[in-house]
């Protein structure tokens, strides 16, 4: 099990680097240098870890809210870095793919649904592997049961 813990907290730690290296490229294009940024960073940093106990919380418990925003407002939030790093020359593939992965939970049906329910649909080894995936319980499965 510990070999799983170490692979989750590698992908924590590379998605979160890779993120903020994408990201000094628009300061950059300012002449705002990367360490200026990374005091941001830092200073933002224990939010990032506050939103993630809270999303865990919810697939634990099953329990999906809207209270930081709907997939589909997420959605739009990831539209304008990519419009506004495509203005200012910077790659988007990352943010690309956060856009597939946020167009492919709407089109299922949970664009009004919190950023957490992407869990059931992040889980896709689990149909087949035998492990039990997060049931969550949404807005939209409340009303159509």
């Amino acid at each position: 099990m510990s070999s799983r813990y170490d692979t989750a907290v590698l992908g924590v730690n590379l998605g979160y680097l890779l993120a903020a290296d994408q990201t000094t490229a628009m300061p950059a294009s300012a002449g705002v240098r990367p360490t200026e940024l990374a005091r941001i960073l830092r200073g933002y940093s224990p939010f990032v870890v506050d939103l993630f106990a809270d999303h865990a919380e919810r697939i634990e418990t099953g329990t999906v809210t809207a209270a930081d925003g709907t997939v589909d407002v997420y959605l739009g939030a990831v539209e304008h870095l990519i419009g506004t790093s495509r203005t200012l020359g910077v790659d988007t593939a990352l943010n690309d793919a956060m856009s597939t992965l946020l167009r492919r939970a709407s089109a299922a049906g949970l664009g009004g649904e919190g950023p957490a329910s992407l869990a059931g649909t992040l889980h896709v080894a689990g149909r087949d592997s035998g492990v039990s995936r997060p049931t969550l319980v949404t807005a939209r499965s409340r009303q159509f049961g």
